[in-house]
């Protein structure tokens, strides 16, 4: 008779052999880029035991509001950015607000992956 594996017990064991996936090369476009780049950080992120949130529509938020808050054991902020990317004001001062406050806070590139896995693991 098979055996039932407790996902966290799965996900943990794929840790620790270095299986969980690497993120999939995204396409050229840039806007497009940052999408695929976003939801490989989520992805590993909920793989990793993270509850994860994002405002899909910000049009009517306070604008510069960073892409990702993860819960787990703590609270991480993450604005996610391509290669050539920019960091606007109201980005910056919303990092520069949530770190005076004690705020874990990240700018995250594709090229910043294995940091990223080290955070999030």
């Amino acid at each position: 008779m098979g055996m039932l594996v407790n996902a966290d017990v799965e996900r943990r064991c794929l840790e620790l052999a270095g299986l969980l996936p690497a993120p999939v090369a995204p396409p050229a476009d840039e806007e497009d880029s940052e999408k695929w780049f976003q939801a490989d950080v989520v992805r590993f992120a909920e793989r990793c035991g993270w509850t994860v949130y994002h405002t899909y529509d910000s049009r009517k938020s306070k604008p510069g509001f960073l892409d990702l808050i993860m819960v787990r054991e703590r609270i991480v902020f993450a604005e996610l950015k391509t290669e050539a990317g920019r960091l606007t004001a109201a980005q910056e001062s919303w990092i520069e607000l949530l770190r005076l406050a004690g705020g874990e806070v990240y700018e995250w590139r594709p090229s910043m992956w294995p940091a990223i896995e080290q955070t999030l693991r």
